[in-house]
């Protein structure tokens, strides 16, 4: 999953590069970068989520100007990162027989172990997007004001874990790593908005679709606040 992560910046990065190599074409791009915290909302009781879940999404995008107005329609290519920082850690949902239903739960730590200790105990999700925008902007002033949406595709989802042993209940302190987590949903979409003054912005977006697949895990849902940066204007 790193080889496509790195791959996917790597051609926001090409196409960055290229766009800028002409002055006519490089007022035509603009790209992207917003660090956020997410708050997640419909939140299962066996999990709670720490106040701060840093973020990240990087953008390159074409400005397409609609004629004789401060309007334009921008198209482009993106990667976004979630990191949710919690007490739990996923869990398969069982019956009442002790079976699998196939549903994704969350167990707490402390569930496990009694004052447990840890230093970090983490989802993180990785989504390549493609953003579509319509976008105000005042070049005079430098004042600017976009919404859009953005419909993401899952590349990468695994968790972190940094403490005591919880799997075998040795007095070890241990690290792991679960790749490709079950029933997390394959695609999303994402509306946004971002308001701001030439190369820095405020942004607001909010995951329209639940983290897990319908039926098959809590339907979590992100609000995402934070800054943006487009240093292409």
């Amino acid at each position: 999953m790193k080889n496509r992560i790195l791959f996917l910046l790597l051609l926001i990065g090409i196409s960055g590069g290229a766009f800028s190599q002409s002055e006519e074409l490089m007022r035509k791009y603009t790209n992207n970068f917003d660090i956020f915290t997410d708050i997640w909302l419909n939140t299962p009781d066996e999990l709670d989520v720490q106040a701060i879940n840093l973020g990240y999404n990087i953008s390159a995008s074409y400005i397409i100007p609609i004629e004789n107005t401060n309007f334009g329609v921008l198209l482009g290519l993106g990667i976004t990162g979630h990191n949710i920082y919690s007490d739990a850690v996923q869990v398969d949902v069982l019956d009442g027989a002790g079976n699998p239903t196939g549903e994704a739960g969350f167990m707490k730590l402390d569930s496990i172990i009694s004052d447990i200790n840890y230093s970090r105990n983490k989802i993180a999700l990785t989504y390549a997007e493609v953003p579509f925008e319509i976008r105000y902007y005042h070049e005079k002033s430098g004042i600017k004001a976009s919404a859009g949406l953005r419909i993401g595709f899952l590349i990468d989802s695994h968790s972190k874990y940094n403490g005591e042993d919880y799997l075998f209940g040795t007095d070890d302190m241990i690290k792991f790593k679960i790749k490709d987590l079950d029933n997390i949903s394959e695609y999303r979409f994402t509306p946004f908005v971002r308001v701001g003054w030439k190369w820095v912005n405020v942004t607001a977006s909010y995951g329209l679709t639940g983290m897990y697949e319908q039926n098959k895990g809590p339907q979590m849902h992100p609000i995402s606040l934070g800054l943006s940066f487009t240093p292409f204007h």
